[in-house]
């Protein structure tokens, strides 16, 4: 019998080893192995078979099976090592992994592309690697870079390497981009004929200057090209084109200057993205470019939690492997607020400023919405978290109208109504009034009818002042309500009626409620001087005059009432 438990298994390869077939291909010139960040001490592999595949002979031609198959073999060993990884911290074992740095220096895109693109030679190979990326690199397999890549490369057989573009050039025509932005154009055009690969030559000049793209000077042509050609470059090496690309937007501070933020930043605070120059916002074609970025930074970040509570499993003093329910609870709550933090700052963006011209506000707020949306259709319970949490009124319309998903707003509303804020209140019966008109659902109708309930039932609850603060936010609101649905116009006309009433009787007095104690104990002090709380009086019940008039127009005088 043996005592010592044996390991029937390989060693694993080194960093080295693994970089040693990359370095004849293309992306070979491009690999950062001048950090020596990689572990040198791993033992190297005596098997004659896979030496030869390692050897280190420049002068042979990309083999691009060998690095389909040394991708698929780190892949697959991260996977097991993560499934088992309890097994292995209970057996007292140590085996080697790999770094995340390490794996985002590999042309893992670039590979996957070459083998969708040849799936006659690798149909074995394609999909089960295209499964672990999948789980593994959510980030590098988006939706919308796999529709982009295929309107790329269906024009492949348009490309040409005979267009021939000169660094010096380059950067003088981008200093001379408000003067004579056409030959930029031009230049820009002719890396639009030339394959991804060629152009990545001159990714460092084009990306360190996206700075000049944003002065709204520039002609919207080059935008637009800029931005495709930041497409075609996003096919080679996505996770280092997304570093220059943030390091290059980054406003110049106390803060930022000192630093250079790197793959394994972002993926501890994705919301990084999003600290850029304040001139993105006001650039459609920049903007879409950085929230690629952003959507991909969230989904990299939320695949490194999964994999750092996988990768360090709880042991107890006995050695036995104790519950993640409480670690998971913790990833999922730091997931919810990154991601609603970045959809407030989108939102913010959206605010109108004199900055922006109109079409450019309605195109920025029409991509901010598309991106909200697809956030939301992915994780319906952030939509609630981002209307629990409220954001400026002044937005619900264009929410409503923009983000298609908006109506699942229609499952919480009622429980954001019950919440003693009433900064929340207002919130949750203005989006309902938006939603109505949007959506007549007999599902709107429930909850605008509980809007009502709820207004009536405050008139005789709230003080002076709040009554007053609450009923001319909400005074909109009744019009909408009564226009979406004609059945509730009698409950809007009623709670109007009342509502007058009660600003009728305090304008009448000449002072609030709260106010006559004083009054009666001083009576010759401010009779004769009128509150700003009646003055406030004054104003809401012209409001519900007003108010009353448009109800009349719209929902009752309006030719088209269904």
């Amino acid at each position: 019998m043996l005592k010592n438990s044996v390991d029937h298994m390989h060693k694993p390869l080194s960093e080295n080893e693994i970089l040693r077939v990359f370095r004849n291909s293309f992306v070979g010139n491009h690999l950062d192995t001048s950090k020596k960040m990689f572990s040198l001490d791993s033992v190297e592999i005596s098997e004659t078979g896979i030496d030869k595949v390692l050897e280190d002979d420049t002068t042979k031609p990309a083999n691009i099976t060998s690095q389909l198959l040394i991708l698929y073999y780190l892949v697959l060993y991260e996977d097991l090592r993560l499934a088992n990884m309890s097994t292995i911290v209970q057996n007292g074992r140590k085996v080697k992994s790999y770094s995340t740095e390490f794996l985002s220096e590999l042309p893992i895109k670039y590979l996957l592309q070459q083998a969708q693109r040849n799936q006659h030679e690798y149909s074995g190979l394609f999909h089960p690697l295209l499964r672990l990326l999948i789980t593994h690199f959510p980030h590098l397999s988006l939706v919308d870079d796999w529709i982009e890549e295929d309107r790329i490369f269906a024009t492949s057989q348009g490309w040409s390497s005979n267009l021939l573009i000169q660094d010096m050039q380059l950067v003088q025509m981008f200093d001379e981009i408000k003067l004579c932005p056409s030959k930029l154009i031009k230049v820009l055009r002719h890396m639009l004929r030339k394959s991804p690969t060629d152009i990545w030559a001159h990714s460092k000049i084009v990306i360190g200057n996206i700075k000049k793209i944003l002065d709204p000077k520039v002609p919207r042509l080059v935008q637009e090209l800029y931005r495709k050609v930041w497409m075609r470059l996003n096919t080679v090496l996505p996770r280092r084109l997304w570093m220059m690309t943030i390091n290059a937007l980054m406003m110049p501070d106390s803060i930022t200057s000192k630093f250079t933020l790197t793959h394994e930043r972002v993926l501890i605070d994705p919301l990084q993205v999003l600290r850029c120059d304040g001139r993105v916002f006001h650039c459609p074609e920049v903007l879409m470019i950085v929230l690629r970025i952003l959507q991909a930074s969230l989904a990299a970040s939320k695949c490194q939690l999964t994999r750092h509570i996988q990768d360090k499993p709880l042991v107890d003093k006995t050695g036995q492997i104790q519950n993640d329910t409480e670690r998971e609870e913790l990833r999922t709550a730091l997931v919810a607020s990154q991601e609603s933090a970045a959809v407030h700052i989108l939102l913010e963006a959206c605010l109108d400023s004199s900055k922006n011209n109109n079409w450019a506000l309605r195109e920025i707020r029409g991509i901010v919405c598309s991106f909200i949306h697809q956030i939301f259709i992915s994780e319906p319970s952030l939509a609630k978290l981002v209307h629990f949490q409220t954001y400026p009124r002044q937005l619900l319309k264009m929410t409503v109208q923009g983000v298609p998903s908006m109506h699942i707003c229609l499952d919480f509303l009622p429980e954001i109504l019950v919440m003693p804020e009433m900064e929340k209140q207002v919130f949750a019966i203005d989006l309902t009034s938006h939603v109505s008109l949007q959506y007549a659902l007999p599902r709107s109708l429930s909850v605008a009818k509980l809007c009502l309930n709820t207004l009536s039932t405050l008139l005789g609850l709230l003080s002076a002042d709040s009554r007053i603060e609450m009923f001319r936010a909400t005074l909109p609101c009744t019009v909408r309500l009564a226009e979406a649905f004609p059945p509730l116009l009698d409950d809007c006309i009623t709670f109007l009626i009342q509502l007058g009433r009660i600003a009728h009787s305090q304008v009448t007095l000449g002072r609030g409620a709260m106010s006559i104690p004083v009054l009666a104990l001083a009576p010759g002090s401010k009779v004769k001087t009128k509150s700003k709380r009646t003055r406030y009086a004054d104003r809401l019940l012209e409001e519900i005059k007003e108010t009353f008039l448009i109800l009349l127009s719209v929902a009752v005088l309006s030719p088209r009432i269904y």
